[in-house]
Protein backbone atom coordinates (compact mmCIF):
# COMPACT_ATOMS: atom_id res chain seq x y z
CA UNK A 1 0.00 0.00 0.00
CA UNK A 2 3.01 2.24 0.85
CA UNK A 3 4.46 2.08 -2.41
CA UNK A 4 1.20 2.31 -4.71
CA UNK A 5 0.51 5.28 -2.72
CA UNK A 6 4.10 6.84 -3.24
CA UNK A 7 3.49 5.75 -7.23
CA UNK A 8 0.68 7.36 -7.18
CA UNK A 9 1.36 11.35 -7.97
CA UNK A 10 -2.18 12.26 -8.14
CA UNK A 11 -2.95 11.14 -4.25
CA UNK A 12 -3.39 13.47 -1.16
CA UNK A 13 -0.79 11.33 0.58
CA UNK A 14 2.03 11.70 -2.24
CA UNK A 15 1.59 15.24 -2.47
CA UNK A 16 2.10 15.93 0.81
CA UNK A 17 4.98 13.13 1.12
CA UNK A 18 6.45 15.69 -1.64
CA UNK A 19 6.18 18.03 0.25
CA UNK A 20 8.09 16.11 3.20
CA UNK A 21 10.66 15.35 1.08
CA UNK A 22 11.32 19.29 -0.40
CA UNK A 23 11.39 20.45 3.55
CA UNK A 24 14.35 17.62 3.97
CA UNK A 25 16.58 18.67 1.18
CA UNK A 26 16.10 22.45 2.56
CA UNK A 27 16.81 21.30 5.73
CA UNK A 28 20.09 19.49 4.73
CA UNK A 29 20.92 22.37 2.39
CA UNK A 30 20.99 24.79 5.17
CA UNK A 31 22.77 22.60 7.62
CA UNK A 32 25.04 21.94 5.16
CA UNK A 33 26.05 25.89 3.93
CA UNK A 34 25.95 26.27 7.96
CA UNK A 35 29.59 25.02 8.10
CA UNK A 36 31.80 27.94 7.93
CA UNK A 37 35.54 27.29 6.89
CA UNK A 38 37.43 27.05 10.06
CA UNK A 39 39.50 30.53 10.95
CA UNK A 40 40.49 30.48 14.98
CA UNK A 41 39.13 27.26 16.89
CA UNK A 42 39.23 28.84 20.32
CA UNK A 43 36.32 31.01 18.46
CA UNK A 44 34.10 27.98 18.81
CA UNK A 45 34.66 27.26 22.73
CA UNK A 46 31.53 28.54 24.22
CA UNK A 47 31.57 30.15 27.93
CA UNK A 48 32.34 27.79 31.05
CA UNK A 49 28.79 27.89 32.37
CA UNK A 50 28.00 25.84 28.94
CA UNK A 51 30.90 24.23 28.26
CA UNK A 52 31.18 22.39 32.25
CA UNK A 53 27.71 20.37 32.16
CA UNK A 54 28.63 19.13 28.21
CA UNK A 55 31.70 18.28 29.25
CA UNK A 56 30.60 16.24 32.73
CA UNK A 57 27.93 14.56 30.45
CA UNK A 58 30.31 13.25 28.22
CA UNK A 59 32.38 11.69 31.38
CA UNK A 60 29.60 10.40 33.26
CA UNK A 61 28.32 8.34 29.96
CA UNK A 62 30.83 7.74 26.82
CA UNK A 63 33.81 7.57 28.68
CA UNK A 64 33.38 4.38 30.89
CA UNK A 65 32.49 2.69 28.03
CA UNK A 66 34.97 4.16 25.15
CA UNK A 67 37.92 4.92 27.23
CA UNK A 68 39.68 7.77 25.30
CA UNK A 69 40.59 10.17 27.68
CA UNK A 70 42.72 10.27 31.41
CA UNK A 71 40.10 11.92 32.94
CA UNK A 72 41.95 13.93 35.73
CA UNK A 73 44.92 15.03 32.81
CA UNK A 74 41.44 16.37 30.70
CA UNK A 75 40.00 17.95 33.37
CA UNK A 76 43.28 19.82 34.97
CA UNK A 77 43.35 21.18 31.33
CA UNK A 78 39.68 22.33 31.40
CA UNK A 79 40.50 24.24 34.03
CA UNK A 80 43.81 25.72 32.65
CA UNK A 81 42.09 26.58 30.06
CA UNK A 82 39.56 29.56 31.65
CA UNK A 83 42.70 30.66 33.46
CA UNK A 84 44.03 31.63 30.15
CA UNK A 85 42.60 30.26 26.95
CA UNK A 86 45.14 31.79 24.63
CA UNK A 87 47.81 28.89 26.48
CA UNK A 88 45.40 26.08 25.45
CA UNK A 89 47.06 23.34 22.93
CA UNK A 90 44.91 23.10 19.49
CA UNK A 91 44.83 19.35 20.37
CA UNK A 92 42.92 20.12 23.52
CA UNK A 93 40.71 22.40 22.33
CA UNK A 94 39.52 20.20 19.47
CA UNK A 95 38.55 17.48 21.66
CA UNK A 96 37.13 19.36 24.17
CA UNK A 97 34.73 20.15 21.15
CA UNK A 98 34.28 16.85 20.48
CA UNK A 99 33.60 15.97 24.49
CA UNK A 100 31.16 18.46 24.21
CA UNK A 101 29.67 17.33 21.34
CA UNK A 102 28.63 14.05 23.17
CA UNK A 103 27.46 15.43 26.39
CA UNK A 104 25.21 17.72 24.91
CA UNK A 105 23.02 14.13 24.04
CA UNK A 106 23.04 13.67 27.77
CA UNK A 107 23.03 17.15 28.90
CA UNK A 108 19.86 17.65 31.72
CA UNK A 109 19.89 20.98 29.81
CA UNK A 110 19.75 19.45 26.35
CA UNK A 111 17.64 21.61 23.74
CA UNK A 112 15.93 19.77 20.96
CA UNK A 113 15.90 22.93 18.96
CA UNK A 114 17.90 22.63 15.22
CA UNK A 115 19.79 26.11 16.46
CA UNK A 116 21.94 23.99 19.22
CA UNK A 117 22.40 20.71 16.68
CA UNK A 118 23.59 23.65 13.91
CA UNK A 119 26.52 24.48 17.06
CA UNK A 120 27.21 21.04 17.83
CA UNK A 121 27.59 19.88 14.06
CA UNK A 122 29.62 22.83 13.66
CA UNK A 123 31.93 21.71 16.16
CA UNK A 124 32.26 18.44 14.86
CA UNK A 125 32.72 19.90 11.54
CA UNK A 126 35.86 21.74 12.94
CA UNK A 127 37.55 18.85 14.11
CA UNK A 128 36.86 17.33 10.97
CA UNK A 129 39.00 19.79 9.21
CA UNK A 130 41.70 20.07 11.73
CA UNK A 131 42.05 16.57 12.13
CA UNK A 132 41.93 16.20 7.69
CA UNK A 133 44.44 19.48 7.73
CA UNK A 134 47.94 19.53 5.26
CA UNK A 135 49.57 19.11 8.48
CA UNK A 136 47.57 15.67 9.20
CA UNK A 137 51.49 14.07 9.51
CA UNK A 138 51.82 15.89 12.85
CA UNK A 139 48.31 15.05 14.30
CA UNK A 140 49.57 10.70 14.16
CA UNK A 141 50.26 10.08 17.52
CA UNK A 142 48.15 8.92 20.70
CA UNK A 143 46.66 13.01 21.13
CA UNK A 144 45.84 12.78 17.23
CA UNK A 145 44.06 9.10 17.74
CA UNK A 146 41.95 9.96 20.70
CA UNK A 147 40.57 13.50 18.88
CA UNK A 148 39.89 10.27 15.68
CA UNK A 149 38.05 8.24 18.25
CA UNK A 150 36.54 10.88 19.85
CA UNK A 151 35.81 12.46 16.09
CA UNK A 152 33.69 8.54 15.26
CA UNK A 153 32.12 8.44 18.36
CA UNK A 154 30.38 12.17 17.66
CA UNK A 155 29.22 11.90 13.97
CA UNK A 156 27.55 8.54 15.51
CA UNK A 157 25.87 9.87 18.22
CA UNK A 158 24.97 13.01 16.87
CA UNK A 159 23.86 12.07 13.43
CA UNK A 160 26.70 13.72 11.52
CA UNK A 161 27.84 11.62 8.85
CA UNK A 162 27.62 8.69 11.01
CA UNK A 163 26.15 6.04 8.29
CA UNK A 164 29.78 6.50 6.92
CA UNK A 165 31.90 5.54 9.90
CA UNK A 166 32.62 2.38 8.62
CA UNK A 167 34.78 3.99 5.66
CA UNK A 168 36.21 6.38 8.25
CA UNK A 169 37.03 3.25 10.73
CA UNK A 170 39.93 2.13 8.64
CA UNK A 171 41.64 5.12 8.89
CA UNK A 172 41.49 5.05 12.08
CA UNK A 173 42.86 1.47 12.09
CA UNK A 174 45.66 2.49 10.02
CA UNK A 175 47.01 5.27 12.19
CA UNK A 176 46.59 2.99 15.59
CA UNK A 177 49.07 0.31 13.83
CA UNK A 178 51.29 2.52 12.59
CA UNK A 179 52.20 4.82 15.87
CA UNK A 180 52.03 0.47 16.94
CA UNK A 181 48.90 0.62 19.24
CA UNK A 182 48.45 -3.05 18.03
CA UNK A 183 51.56 -4.21 19.81
CA UNK A 184 51.39 -4.81 23.55
CA UNK A 185 53.30 -1.88 25.18
CA UNK A 186 55.37 -4.20 27.24
CA UNK A 187 57.07 -4.86 24.41
CA UNK A 188 58.50 -0.84 23.64
CA UNK A 189 61.29 0.65 25.28
CA UNK A 190 61.20 3.62 27.37
CA UNK A 191 57.36 3.52 27.64
CA UNK A 192 55.88 3.80 31.34
CA UNK A 193 53.23 2.19 33.14
CA UNK A 194 50.94 5.52 32.80
CA UNK A 195 51.69 5.41 28.96
CA UNK A 196 50.78 1.22 28.71
CA UNK A 197 47.49 1.93 30.06
CA UNK A 198 46.61 4.97 27.95
CA UNK A 199 47.62 2.74 24.62
CA UNK A 200 45.88 -0.29 25.95
CA UNK A 201 42.99 1.44 26.42
CA UNK A 202 42.89 3.51 23.32
CA UNK A 203 43.47 0.22 21.32
CA UNK A 204 40.70 -1.17 22.82
CA UNK A 205 38.57 1.66 21.61
CA UNK A 206 39.48 1.91 18.44
CA UNK A 207 38.99 -1.96 17.80
CA UNK A 208 35.67 -1.53 19.47
CA UNK A 209 34.73 1.34 16.59
CA UNK A 210 36.11 -0.89 14.25
CA UNK A 211 33.93 -4.03 14.75
CA UNK A 212 30.77 -1.93 15.52
CA UNK A 213 31.27 -0.06 12.33
CA UNK A 214 31.76 -3.19 10.47
CA UNK A 215 28.39 -4.49 11.56
CA UNK A 216 26.42 -1.28 10.94
CA UNK A 217 28.18 -1.52 7.15
CA UNK A 218 28.35 -5.33 6.44
CA UNK A 219 31.55 -4.77 5.50
CA UNK A 220 34.76 -6.91 6.90
CA UNK A 221 36.44 -5.87 9.81
CA UNK A 222 39.54 -4.82 8.43
CA UNK A 223 41.54 -6.60 11.04
CA UNK A 224 42.20 -10.33 11.69
CA UNK A 225 43.43 -11.38 15.70
CA UNK A 226 46.48 -12.35 14.67
CA UNK A 227 47.38 -9.00 13.83
CA UNK A 228 46.94 -7.94 17.51
CA UNK A 229 49.63 -8.48 20.28
CA UNK A 230 47.84 -6.44 23.51
CA UNK A 231 47.15 -7.59 27.10
CA UNK A 232 43.98 -6.32 28.25
CA UNK A 233 44.04 -2.82 30.18
CA UNK A 234 44.58 -2.83 33.77
CA UNK A 235 41.62 -2.77 36.21
CA UNK A 236 42.49 0.67 37.61
CA UNK A 237 40.85 4.26 38.43
CA UNK A 238 42.71 6.97 36.81
CA UNK A 239 43.62 8.66 39.68
CA UNK A 240 45.63 5.81 41.04
CA UNK A 241 46.96 5.42 37.58
CA UNK A 242 48.52 8.78 37.67
CA UNK A 243 50.62 7.75 40.71
CA UNK A 244 51.44 4.54 39.28
CA UNK A 245 55.00 3.66 38.07
CA UNK A 246 57.03 0.42 37.16
CA UNK A 247 57.82 -0.87 40.39
CA UNK A 248 54.02 -0.62 42.01
CA UNK A 249 51.94 -0.93 39.32
CA UNK A 250 51.06 -4.24 40.79
CA UNK A 251 49.62 -2.87 43.48
CA UNK A 252 47.37 -0.46 41.99
CA UNK A 253 45.50 -2.74 39.36
CA UNK A 254 42.13 -3.90 41.26
CA UNK A 255 40.76 -7.40 41.38
CA UNK A 256 37.77 -7.38 38.77
CA UNK A 257 35.10 -7.96 41.14
CA UNK A 258 35.76 -3.97 41.86
CA UNK A 259 34.20 -1.60 39.22
CA UNK A 260 36.41 1.27 38.13
CA UNK A 261 35.86 2.93 35.53
CA UNK A 262 37.33 0.73 32.98
CA UNK A 263 35.61 -2.58 33.91
CA UNK A 264 32.84 -2.20 31.34
CA UNK A 265 36.06 -1.53 28.55
CA UNK A 266 37.53 -4.82 29.75
CA UNK A 267 34.54 -6.55 29.73
CA UNK A 268 34.35 -5.84 26.10
CA UNK A 269 37.67 -6.17 25.13
CA UNK A 270 37.51 -9.99 26.48
CA UNK A 271 34.70 -10.96 23.59
CA UNK A 272 36.53 -8.84 21.56
CA UNK A 273 38.28 -11.94 19.58
CA UNK A 274 34.86 -13.79 19.16
CA UNK A 275 32.78 -10.82 18.39
CA UNK A 276 35.65 -9.96 15.13
CA UNK A 277 35.35 -13.65 14.33
CA UNK A 278 31.33 -13.29 14.27
CA UNK A 279 31.41 -9.91 11.97
CA UNK A 280 33.83 -11.69 9.52
CA UNK A 281 31.78 -14.68 9.71
CA UNK A 282 28.24 -12.51 8.99
CA UNK A 283 29.66 -10.05 6.37
CA UNK A 284 31.97 -12.46 4.06
CA UNK A 285 29.74 -13.25 1.15
CA UNK A 286 31.71 -16.23 0.54
CA UNK A 287 30.88 -17.79 3.93
CA UNK A 288 28.36 -20.72 4.22
CA UNK A 289 25.77 -19.59 7.43
CA UNK A 290 25.09 -22.86 8.45
CA UNK A 291 22.84 -23.45 11.92
CA UNK A 292 25.56 -25.03 13.52
CA UNK A 293 28.23 -22.75 13.13
CA UNK A 294 25.89 -19.88 13.90
CA UNK A 295 24.52 -21.62 17.06
CA UNK A 296 28.17 -22.70 18.13
CA UNK A 297 29.28 -18.83 17.39
CA UNK A 298 25.96 -17.54 19.77
CA UNK A 299 26.70 -20.29 22.21
CA UNK A 300 30.21 -18.78 22.43
CA UNK A 301 29.42 -15.21 22.87
CA UNK A 302 26.25 -15.94 25.39
CA UNK A 303 28.59 -17.16 27.83
CA UNK A 304 30.62 -14.19 27.54
CA UNK A 305 27.24 -12.42 27.99
CA UNK A 306 26.53 -14.49 31.26
CA UNK A 307 29.54 -13.86 33.08
CA UNK A 308 29.17 -9.83 32.61
CA UNK A 309 25.83 -10.22 33.84
CA UNK A 310 27.32 -12.05 37.40
CA UNK A 311 29.93 -9.90 37.84
CA UNK A 312 28.12 -6.59 37.43
CA UNK A 313 25.57 -7.86 39.63
CA UNK A 314 28.24 -8.74 41.81
CA UNK A 315 29.48 -5.50 42.71
CA UNK A 316 28.96 -4.68 46.62
CA UNK A 317 26.12 -2.43 47.48
CA UNK A 318 27.64 0.71 48.89
CA UNK A 319 30.57 0.86 47.04
CA UNK A 320 31.46 2.42 43.30
CA UNK A 321 28.59 0.15 40.58
CA UNK A 322 27.82 0.70 37.44
CA UNK A 323 25.02 2.93 36.31
CA UNK A 324 22.02 1.73 34.07
CA UNK A 325 23.43 3.47 31.34
CA UNK A 326 26.47 1.48 31.09
CA UNK A 327 24.90 -1.96 31.66
CA UNK A 328 22.34 -1.21 28.54
CA UNK A 329 25.33 0.26 26.48
CA UNK A 330 27.53 -3.11 27.16
CA UNK A 331 24.56 -4.88 26.45
CA UNK A 332 23.75 -2.75 23.00
CA UNK A 333 27.28 -3.57 21.97
CA UNK A 334 27.35 -7.57 22.78
CA UNK A 335 23.89 -8.31 22.00
CA UNK A 336 23.52 -6.91 18.48
CA UNK A 337 25.88 -9.85 17.52
CA UNK A 338 23.74 -12.58 18.90
CA UNK A 339 20.78 -10.77 17.17
CA UNK A 340 22.46 -10.31 13.84
CA UNK A 341 23.48 -14.51 13.75
CA UNK A 342 19.92 -15.58 14.78
CA UNK A 343 17.93 -13.02 12.67
CA UNK A 344 18.54 -14.81 9.16
CA UNK A 345 17.08 -18.39 10.68
CA UNK A 346 14.27 -16.58 13.11
CA UNK A 347 12.55 -15.41 9.84
CA UNK A 348 13.07 -18.83 8.76
CA UNK A 349 11.18 -20.59 11.98
CA UNK A 350 7.85 -20.14 10.37
CA UNK A 351 8.16 -22.74 8.07
CA UNK A 352 10.91 -24.67 9.68
CA UNK A 353 9.70 -25.12 13.73
CA UNK A 354 13.65 -26.53 14.11
CA UNK A 355 14.56 -22.87 13.71
CA UNK A 356 12.38 -21.98 16.78
CA UNK A 357 15.31 -21.46 19.34
CA UNK A 358 16.62 -18.78 16.95
CA UNK A 359 12.91 -17.11 16.98
CA UNK A 360 12.78 -17.11 21.06
CA UNK A 361 16.22 -15.84 21.05
CA UNK A 362 16.01 -12.61 18.79
CA UNK A 363 12.37 -12.08 20.66
CA UNK A 364 14.04 -11.76 24.26
CA UNK A 365 17.26 -9.69 22.43
CA UNK A 366 14.74 -7.70 20.75
CA UNK A 367 12.56 -6.72 23.66
CA UNK A 368 15.88 -6.23 25.87
CA UNK A 369 17.02 -3.77 23.31
CA UNK A 370 14.14 -1.72 23.13
CA UNK A 371 13.28 -1.53 26.55
CA UNK A 372 14.05 1.91 28.20
CA UNK A 373 16.42 2.29 31.30
CA UNK A 374 14.90 0.49 33.94
CA UNK A 375 13.72 2.42 37.08
CA UNK A 376 16.83 2.53 39.76
CA UNK A 377 18.39 4.43 42.36
CA UNK A 378 20.68 5.96 40.30
CA UNK A 379 19.96 9.71 39.05
CA UNK A 380 19.34 8.50 35.16
CA UNK A 381 15.94 7.36 35.80
CA UNK A 382 14.57 10.42 35.67
CA UNK A 383 16.86 11.20 32.25
CA UNK A 384 16.96 8.34 30.16
CA UNK A 385 20.53 8.72 28.49
CA UNK A 386 19.90 5.73 26.65
CA UNK A 387 16.78 6.81 24.70
CA UNK A 388 18.45 10.17 23.98
CA UNK A 389 21.08 8.33 22.31
CA UNK A 390 18.95 6.53 20.28
CA UNK A 391 16.77 9.81 19.51
CA UNK A 392 20.14 11.08 18.28
CA UNK A 393 22.20 8.67 17.00
CA UNK A 394 23.10 6.83 14.16
CA UNK A 395 25.25 4.26 12.74
CA UNK A 396 24.25 1.21 15.94
CA UNK A 397 22.37 3.83 17.92
CA UNK A 398 19.47 3.59 15.35
CA UNK A 399 20.23 0.61 13.06
CA UNK A 400 20.35 -2.41 16.09
CA UNK A 401 16.97 -1.02 17.24
CA UNK A 402 15.41 -1.39 13.69
CA UNK A 403 16.52 -4.87 13.62
CA UNK A 404 15.07 -5.50 17.14
CA UNK A 405 11.74 -4.12 16.53
CA UNK A 406 11.28 -5.52 13.09
CA UNK A 407 11.30 -8.73 14.97
CA UNK A 408 8.67 -7.48 17.44
CA UNK A 409 6.52 -6.65 14.77
CA UNK A 410 7.10 -9.53 13.46
CA UNK A 411 6.59 -12.04 15.98
CA UNK A 412 3.27 -9.94 17.21
CA UNK A 413 2.20 -10.58 13.60
CA UNK A 414 3.11 -14.38 13.73
CA UNK A 415 1.08 -14.80 17.06
CA UNK A 416 -1.78 -12.83 15.64
CA UNK A 417 -1.95 -14.93 12.44
CA UNK A 418 -1.33 -18.07 14.54
CA UNK A 419 -5.01 -17.00 16.40
CA UNK A 420 -6.53 -16.78 14.10
CA UNK A 421 -6.04 -20.27 12.34
CA UNK A 422 -5.61 -22.24 15.52
CA UNK A 423 -8.90 -23.37 17.93
CA UNK A 424 -6.29 -23.83 21.06
CA UNK A 425 -4.92 -21.01 23.06
CA UNK A 426 -1.41 -20.11 21.52
CA UNK A 427 1.66 -19.40 24.20
CA UNK A 428 4.09 -16.95 23.67
CA UNK A 429 7.09 -15.47 25.40
CA UNK A 430 5.19 -12.02 25.39
CA UNK A 431 1.58 -11.17 25.56
CA UNK A 432 0.00 -9.18 23.24
CA UNK A 433 0.20 -5.73 25.12
CA UNK A 434 3.37 -6.32 26.27
CA UNK A 435 5.19 -6.58 22.56
CA UNK A 436 2.32 -3.45 21.65
CA UNK A 437 3.40 -1.43 24.00
CA UNK A 438 6.97 -1.59 22.77
CA UNK A 439 6.12 -0.88 19.12
CA UNK A 440 3.92 2.16 20.04
CA UNK A 441 6.71 3.66 22.27
CA UNK A 442 9.10 2.85 19.10
CA UNK A 443 7.03 4.89 16.73
CA UNK A 444 7.38 7.46 19.89
CA UNK A 445 10.60 7.62 19.54
CA UNK A 446 11.04 8.05 15.80
CA UNK A 447 8.42 10.82 16.06
CA UNK A 448 11.60 12.51 18.41
CA UNK A 449 13.50 11.94 15.87
CA UNK A 450 11.86 13.89 13.47
CA UNK A 451 11.62 16.46 15.78
CA UNK A 452 15.21 16.33 16.55
CA UNK A 453 17.04 15.97 13.52
CA UNK A 454 16.33 13.24 11.54
CA UNK A 455 14.88 14.56 7.93
CA UNK A 456 14.28 10.88 6.89
CA UNK A 457 10.16 9.67 7.52
CA UNK A 458 10.01 6.68 5.97
CA UNK A 459 10.98 4.63 9.36
CA UNK A 460 8.20 6.65 11.40
CA UNK A 461 5.65 6.48 8.15
CA UNK A 462 6.37 2.72 8.49
CA UNK A 463 6.05 1.73 11.79
CA UNK A 464 2.95 3.95 12.15
CA UNK A 465 1.08 1.70 9.55
CA UNK A 466 1.79 -1.27 11.08
CA UNK A 467 1.41 -0.35 14.60
CA UNK A 468 -2.23 0.51 13.19
CA UNK A 469 -2.60 -2.51 11.69
CA UNK A 470 -1.87 -4.49 14.31
CA UNK A 471 -4.45 -2.42 16.22
CA UNK A 472 -7.62 -3.21 13.62
CA UNK A 473 -6.44 -6.47 13.67
CA UNK A 474 -6.81 -7.03 17.34
CA UNK A 475 -9.66 -5.38 17.19
CA UNK A 476 -11.58 -7.03 14.17
CA UNK A 477 -11.89 -3.72 12.24
CA UNK A 478 -10.89 -3.11 8.52
CA UNK A 479 -7.12 -3.56 8.04
CA UNK A 480 -6.73 -0.93 4.51
CA UNK A 481 -8.92 1.76 5.96
CA UNK A 482 -6.77 1.88 8.97
CA UNK A 483 -3.40 1.68 7.50
CA UNK A 484 -4.50 4.53 4.86
CA UNK A 485 -5.24 6.31 8.20
CA UNK A 486 -2.40 6.02 9.45
CA UNK A 487 -0.03 7.11 6.15
CA UNK A 488 -1.96 9.63 5.73
CA UNK A 489 -1.86 11.08 9.74
CA UNK A 490 1.72 10.37 9.89
CA UNK A 491 2.51 11.92 6.87
CA UNK A 492 0.72 14.86 8.10
CA UNK A 493 2.16 14.95 11.65
CA UNK A 494 5.78 14.98 9.37
CA UNK A 495 4.99 17.26 7.38
CA UNK A 496 4.17 19.70 10.21
CA UNK A 497 7.39 18.87 12.14
CA UNK A 498 9.86 19.41 9.15
CA UNK A 499 7.76 22.61 8.28
CA UNK A 500 8.43 23.94 12.22
CA UNK A 501 11.97 23.15 11.55
CA UNK A 502 12.41 24.73 8.73
CA UNK A 503 10.75 28.06 10.04
CA UNK A 504 13.21 27.84 12.73
CA UNK A 505 16.32 27.22 10.37
CA UNK A 506 14.53 30.78 8.43
CA UNK A 507 13.94 28.97 5.36
CA UNK A 508 11.74 30.96 2.71
CA UNK A 509 8.37 28.47 1.89
CA UNK A 510 5.44 29.92 -0.74
CA UNK A 511 2.29 29.23 0.08
CA UNK A 512 2.35 26.07 -2.52
CA UNK A 513 5.32 24.92 -0.78
CA UNK A 514 8.41 26.16 -2.90
CA UNK A 515 11.46 26.39 -0.59
CA UNK A 516 14.44 28.75 -1.24
CA UNK A 517 18.02 26.79 -0.76
CA UNK A 518 21.32 28.31 -0.79
CA UNK A 519 22.47 28.19 -4.42
CA UNK A 520 25.49 26.57 -4.30
CA UNK A 521 24.30 24.14 -2.64
CA UNK A 522 23.29 20.86 -4.52
CA UNK A 523 21.69 18.04 -3.19
CA UNK A 524 20.20 14.60 -4.81
CA UNK A 525 18.47 11.53 -3.47
CA UNK A 526 22.07 9.99 -3.06
CA UNK A 527 22.73 12.90 -0.90
CA UNK A 528 19.21 12.43 0.86
CA UNK A 529 18.85 8.54 0.91
CA UNK A 530 16.05 6.91 -1.39
CA UNK A 531 12.56 6.32 -0.12
CA UNK A 532 12.51 2.63 -0.35
CA UNK A 533 9.53 2.29 2.11
CA UNK A 534 10.89 -1.51 2.77
CA UNK A 535 14.23 0.43 4.21
CA UNK A 536 14.25 2.25 7.49
CA UNK A 537 16.48 4.79 6.86
CA UNK A 538 18.84 3.27 4.08
CA UNK A 539 19.62 0.62 6.64
CA UNK A 540 18.24 -2.68 6.60
CA UNK A 541 16.09 -4.84 4.48
CA UNK A 542 13.37 -7.48 6.37
CA UNK A 543 11.88 -9.77 3.97
CA UNK A 544 8.03 -9.46 6.12
CA UNK A 545 7.27 -6.01 5.74
CA UNK A 546 5.88 -6.58 2.59
CA UNK A 547 3.81 -9.48 3.15
CA UNK A 548 2.78 -8.33 6.46
CA UNK A 549 0.26 -5.24 5.23
CA UNK A 550 -1.14 -7.57 3.28
CA UNK A 551 -1.30 -10.73 5.14
CA UNK A 552 -3.70 -10.60 8.11
CA UNK A 553 -6.77 -9.73 7.03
Amino acid sequence: MLQKCELDETSEARAVYDKCKSLARAIKAQEIAKHNPVANILDHVPPRNVAEPLVQAYLRTFESIFRVLHVPSFLRDFESHWDNPGSSSPDFIVKLLLVMSIGSIFSPARSASDTSYSTISQWIYVAQSWLNSPFEKSRINVSGTQIHCLLLLARQANGVGGDLVWVSAGSLLRTAMHIGLHIDPSHLPNVTFYDQEIRRRLWATVLEIVVQSSMDSGGLPLIHMQDIDSELPSNIDDEQLEGANEIIDATHAKPLEEYTMTSVQIALVKSLPLRLGIAQYLNDFRSEHSYEKTLHLASRLSSFCRDNYLLFQSFPTGMPRPASFQIKMLDLLSYRFLLALHHPFAMKARADPTLYYSRKVCIELAVSLLAPLSASNDTESSNDNYTNLKISGTGLFRDVPVMAISTICEALTYQLEEERSSFIPVSSLFSHQNLREIIEEYVHLLDMRIKHRETNIKGYVLFSCIFEHINAVQASLPVEQAIASALNRSLDQCYYTLKTRAMAWGINMSPDIGIDTPGHTQLNDRTLGTHDWLIDDGMVKFAFIPVFVVQVN
